[in-house]
């Protein structure tokens, strides 16, 4: 093996960039290392072009690769000894949340609703604009499609009329039909979603209490469903009359195993 000695070298032609090759299977080896700029080691910059949100791992041979592109909101998650990490979703978290302010409708969940999660529907001092109950409905499809026929279900209010459920079977019913109007009256209250993202039957289970005008509380529980099987893709919230005046509501979700 024959050695060179010299401080620097120079290609011949401008603008020429200078090759070292090893011979076969050989490889230049740089000893000590490198440096670019003067400044030991490679910036940042100097890497090769890649993809917007990749980051850079080892696979289970140790090569390098690259853990592909997340979901917004998806969480970097270590998959074990042996196999990259892969953006997910959290294990429990909040979706998203929306403020009423006079809108007919809210939606939430859109382009969000995955399997293996319970999702959760809290209503947070949520007042309509007229005495009327909360309706929930659950989106299909892309868009998504709201549903407004297949509920079913039943529930309880603490005065021994019915506050929330699911009758007619256009929607999800929440509070009293009989509130909302009147200063002070808010419904607070929380639903549980099952099997949103599954091709079977959508299970609602509602715990909550309705305020009235006086600073009453009357609670309600309910557990109702909709019987079609395709894939949940949205929830909409509405008022049977009038909009939704106030209040917030929070679409939040937890993972099953």
């Amino acid at each position: 093996m024959s050695t060179i000695k010299t401080d620097a070298i120079t290609a011949v032609s401008t603008n020429t960039d200078i090759s070292v090759d090893g011979d076969g299977t050989g490889v230049p080896d740089l000893g000590a290392g490198m440096k670019v700029g003067g400044s030991v080691g490679i910036p940042v910059s100097e890497l090769r072009t890649g993809t917007d949100g990749e980051l850079i791992t080892w696979d289970a041979s140790g090569n390098p690769t690259t853990v592909a592109v997340g979901t917004s909101t998806h969480v970097l998650t270590s998959n074990g000894v042996g196999a990259a990490p892969t953006f997910q979703a959290a294990a429990g978290t909040f979706v998203e949340k929306v403020t009423c302010s006079g809108n007919a409708t809210e939606e939430l969940g859109e382009g969000n609703i995955e399997a293996g999660y319970i999702y959760r529907l809290h209503f947070l001092n949520v007042k309509p604009s007229a005495d009327a109950h909360v309706l929930v409905l659950i989106g299909t499809g892309g868009g998504p499609t709201y549903l407004t026929s297949g509920y079913a279900g039943d529930g309880w209010r603490n005065t021994g009329s019915h506050g929330g459920y699911a009758n007619p079977s256009t929607s999800v019913q929440l509070g009293s039909g009989a509130g909302g109007a009147s200063a002070g009256e808010t419904m607070n209250a929380t639903m549980r979603i099952m099997n949103a993202a599954e091709t079977v039957e959508t299970k609602f289970y509602v715990n909550g209490t309705w305020q009235d005008s006086g600073g009453n509380e009357s609670g309600f529980a309910m557990g109702a469903e909709q019987t079609g099987t395709a894939a949940v893709t949205g929830f909409q919230v509405k008022s049977a009359s009038g909009n939704l005046a106030s209040g917030d509501i929070v679409l939040a979700r937890e993972k099953l195993s």
